[in-house]
Formats: C-alpha cells, sequence, structure tokens
C-alpha cells in the first residue's frame, strides 16, 4: 500500500471549506459537469429513483486503516448487529437482542483481549529479508541444497530492496557519532561536575590528559556541536541526548536484522505463519490513525450539507487490516473470508504492496469471494509505473493464471482531462478502468479534505458497484466488471488500462436498464 501507508492531503479545514468553494467544485467527481472527468453517479442514482426498480440492501467491506465511529457524516452506514440484512453466528444472534446498535466489524491489527493494538509494520521486503537473515547473512552459498539456495536469492533480493547495507554503513556512521559525544560527555562530567554546558563553552574544557586515542572521536563530537547549535540546540546535553536517541534506535533495528519477530505483529498472539490460526482480534475500529479508511468510507457513503457518497444507502462494514507500512498477507486472508461470511458483496481494498510471501493464500480467499460472486475492488497503486502481473499485491491472478472475473483494479484519472492522473499506476493489461483520483473531496468529522490517487478512484469505483449490486442484484460481478469497462469515457490514451476508459455511472446505468 503500497501503501504502503495510504495519504491523505488536507487542502483545507474546517466549516469556511464550503463557503470557500462551489458545490460543483466539491462534488465534481460524482456530477456531470462541463470541463471535468467525474462518474456521473448523481445522474446515475437519480435515473434509477426514477425507475420503477426497488434497491435491495448492499454490504460493503471496507479493508483498510479502521474508521472513526463518531463521524455524523458517515455514521448511519455503519452495519449494526440489529440489521437483518448480515449473516450472524449464535453469539452475535445474542449480541443482535441485546446491543442492536453495536456496529459490526474486525481489528486484525490488535489482540483478542483488545489489550494490545498495533499502527506500524514495516516493509514487507525488510521483514522477509528478517526471516532468512541469521541463516543467510553469513553463509556459503556452495554448501546450499537447491531449496536453501532459492531462499538465499530470495533473501539477498530483499535485502537489496531494504538497501540493509546502506544501512548498515550508516549505523557505522552514527554509532562513530555516538562515541565522540559519549567520550566527550564523560569529559565534560569530570570537569563540570555534571553541570550543563553551553555548546559555546565546549573551548573552555581542558582536554592535555586525554588519551591521543581519543583524538579522532573528540573531533567528530566537536564537528557535532557546531551542527547542534546551527540546528538551535543551546546546551551540550540537548545535542547529546539527540545523538543518544538516533544511535538508540538504529542499534535497536540493526539488532532486529535477524529477529522477525521483534515486528509489532508479533504481540498480537497468533502464530503468523498458520493461516488457520484466528486467535486474535478485537473490535476497537478506531485504533490508531483511522483518518484513510474514514476519509475513503465518506466517498462511498457519507451524507452531508455539502457532500455525500456515490451511494449513501450502502451498509459499510469496517475491517482493520491495513497497518502503516505492507500489510501482512494473513491479515488480508482473513479479512476476505470474514467479508463474504457476513455477506458482504462487494470488498474494497485501496492498499497495494510490491513483494507478497503469501500471496497463493491470499489468492485463496479471493477464489473464496469469486466462488461466493463477490465483487471485489483494488486500488491500482500510486507510484507512476506500469503495472505487471508480479510487482502489485494482492495480484488479481487466479491460479490458473488469469485475471480474476469478480476483480475489478482501479486506476487514478485527473478532473480536467480524459487521462491517468500522475502519480497512478497503469497497465493496459492489469488494471481495469480509471475513476477520479485528483481533487476529490471527502469528508474526516464534519470537515472537508482533499484525497488523491487510486485509492480515492477505488473507493468511488466501490459505491458505484454497490449501487448497481442494489438495484440489479441478479446480474454477477462478472457482468457488471464486464459492462463497466465497455460503457466508460473513452480516455485520450486507451493504452493506460484494459478498457481504455474512466468509469461512466450513468452510460452504464442506462445500458443495464436497456438490457432489461
Amino acid at each position: 500500500m503500497m501503501k504502503f501507508k495510504l495519504v491523505i492531503v488536507i487542502a483545507f479545514l474546517g466549516v469556511n471549506i464550503a463557503f470557500s468553494q462551489s458545490k460543483n467544485d466539491l462534488n465534481w467527481h460524482r456530477e456531470k459537469i462541463e470541463g471535468n472527468y467525474g462518474v456521473n453517479s448523481d445522474e446515475a442514482l437519480q435515473i434509477l429513483k426514477n425507475s420503477k426498480r426497488k434497491a435491495k440492501d448492499v454490504i460493503i467491506a471496507v479493508i483498510d486503516t479502521g474508521v472513526d465511529s463518531t463521524d455524523s457524516s458517515i455514521n448511519h452506514s455503519f452495519l449494526r448487529y440489529g440489521d437483518k440484512n448480515f449473516k450472524k453466528n449464535k453469539a452475535e444472534k445474542k449480541l443482535s437482542r441485546k446491543m442492536p446498535n453495536k456496529i459490526v466489524g474486525i481489528n486484525l491489527l490488535g489482540s483478542s483481549d483488545g489489550e494490545v493494538n498495533i499502527e506500524s509494520v514495516g516493509q514487507e521486503s525488510f521483514r522477509i529479508m528478517q526471516t532468512y537473515y541469521k541463516k543467510y547473512s553469513s553463509a556459503d552459498i556452495t554448501k546450499l541444497s537447491e531449496k536453501e539456495k532459492k531462499e538465499y536469492a530470495i533473501f539477498v533480493e530483499m535485502k537489496k530492496k531494504a538497501q540493509i547495507d546502506k544501512y548498515i554503513k550508516f549505523y557505522t556512521y552514527v554509532k562513530g557519532l555516538y562515541n565522540g559525544v559519549y567520550i566527550l560527555d564523560s569529559i565534560i562530567n569530570s570537569q563540570f561536575a555534571g553541570e550543563e554546558i553551553l555548546l559555546k563553552d565546549i573551548n573552555k574544557i581542558d582536554f592535555s590528559n586525554v588519551d591521543d586515542a581519543h583524538e579522532t572521536a573528540i573531533n567528530i563530537a566537536g564537528n557535532e556541536c557546531m551542527k547542534g547549535m546551527i540546528k538551535g540546540e543551546k546546551y551540550y546535553s540537548e545535542t547529546y541526548n539527540r545523538i543518544k536517541k538516533d544511535y538508540d534506535l538504529i542499534h535497536k533495528r540493526i539488532e532486529s536484522l535477524g529477529s522477525p519477530e521483534t515486528n509489532p505483529r508479533y504481540t498480537i498472539g497468533d502464530d503468523l505463519g498458520n493461516f488457520d490460526d484466528t486467535n486474535y482480534g478485537n473490535s476497537n475500529l478506531m485504533s490508531g490513525d483511522h483518518s484513510t479508511g474514514t476519509a475513503f468510507t465518506s466517498l462511498i457513503a457519507s451524507k452531508h450539507k455539502d457532500i455525500d457518497g456515490v451511494y449513501p444507502d450502502a451498509k459499510i462494514l469496517h475491517i482493520r487490516a491495513v497497518p502503516n507500512g505492507d500489510f501482512f498477507d494473513k491479515d488480508i486472508y482473513r479479512s476476505i473470508y470474514y467479508a463474504v461470511d457476513k455477506g458482504a458483496k462487494v470488498i474494497l481494498l485501496c492498499a497495494t504492496k510490491n513483494i507478497s510471501l503469501y500471496d497463493d493464500k491470499v489468492k485463496e480467499a479471493l477464489e473464496y469471494a469469486a466462488l461466493k460472486d463477490v465483487m471485489v475492488v483494488f486500488g491500482s497503486g500510486s507510484e507512476n509505473k506500469l503495472i505487471t502481473k508480479s510487482n502489485i499485491y494482492p495480484s488479481a491472478i487466479n491460479k490458473d493464471g488469469n485475471v480474476f472475473g469478480n476483480i475489478i483494479r482501479v486506476g487514478a484519472s485527473s478532473r480536467k482531462s480524459a487521462s491517468k492522473y500522475q502519480s497512478s499506476n497503469y497497465s493496459s493489461e492489469y488494471i481495469d478502468i480509471f475513476a477520479p483520483g485528483e481533487e476529490v473531496s471527502a469528508l474526516l468529522k464534519g470537515d472537508i479534505v482533499k484525497v488523491y490517487g487510486s485509492e480515492a478512484a477505488a473507493s468511488i469505483t466501490t459505491g458505484v458497484v454497490a449501487m448497481v449490486r442494489a438495484y440489479f442484484p441478479k446480474m454477477t460481478a462478472k457482468e457488471i466488471k464486464t459492462l463497466m469497462m465497455a460503457n466508460g469515457t473513452p480516455m485520450d490514451n486507451k493504452d493506460m488500462s484494459v478498457s481504455g476508459s474512466i468509469l461512466n455511472a450513468e452510460s452504464l446505468v442506462k445500458k443495464l436498464l436497456n438490457q432489461q
């Protein structure tokens, strides 16, 4: 996500935004406005409401960072235990009677008792490197078995991607800095009896009795004191504490190179390598930074005086499984099964990553979603690169090597032209369609914010898919995907995606109504 952690750019804050921008500026991504390339979802929804069709309830599972359940613009959309439109186990049936307004959802970044809830987990390349570091960092490749050689090749590749050699060199540099200020600190303490000394008074120290072996270290410390003054530090203790803090952090990371269990994800309580171990997770959807999950939910289903979501009548099932860093495959695997078993007909996963250790297991979950006719919407990622079948995950490629018929991967398009947004990834084989991903207005606790990239595009597309599934419940996910791709607005460069188009909900709905 590769999320990656998803980024929200806050362009304006506060209620004054409603007066500083017109409704057209706020809602262009949904409306049919000349000179803008929105998805025309407002027009599509009005056409459907004017038809004689009755909408069915549709559950959307949003797999993201969690959500602010107190946000009034989206609170109405949350799936609750008292709702009748989702599948309940025995415990949930009991909850539906005792706590009908309790929000349904799961936090897969927390322990089962709720005591541990994590945020940052690092990048997949570093985590894979950690797994193999002890075994292969000093290995003699000539003595390895064929299986070990394959693992060694993975280790070397991940070590390069994680830039470990550069990090070790940087550690050596910081260690030298710390050694210098540590020696200087001991000299200061011996001469000034623990008194604070100003950086400008360092030249008052008597170095005549200091061992010559410390000369280089002390010179390094002196240079760092000069840098400290430039940074605005006044006392030597400030410089010392800054360098010690940097050294302690980097030293801890270096020591963890061969210890994958130091990753916070291991503190939750499950066996990460065992996908059948579900002894983790809780109901705290608001732990950590949940801003992206909240903003993207608003694009789908908000109700607000200035901005509505694409389909405000959708029911949202929230799953907190996207941390700061690359998500764990096990958490996505479990998220998909959880969503399908709860009756979701649409699943949104905005986050992507470039490497996956257990993509086959994620494919297994996606096969399950396909079997249950659940549409899955993926973002394309925002690195301005050509997507292949092996550089973005989840890969959306089934076990036979074909693209899943129930998965649609969405790129981000521009506002004022029929082209991709500058940071969006692209592919004429593995990205299906584009949707708005520039200057899209979303909500956070009533404040209007601007969101960018394929995460916004995928969220908007999810809303359109939910709308279609609500009004055309007999349509399969594959049929919806096919018609969606065939009825878009042509892009200037049709090689940017399989369809070569931007999502057009109005054209799609008109086509569907004409077919009935």
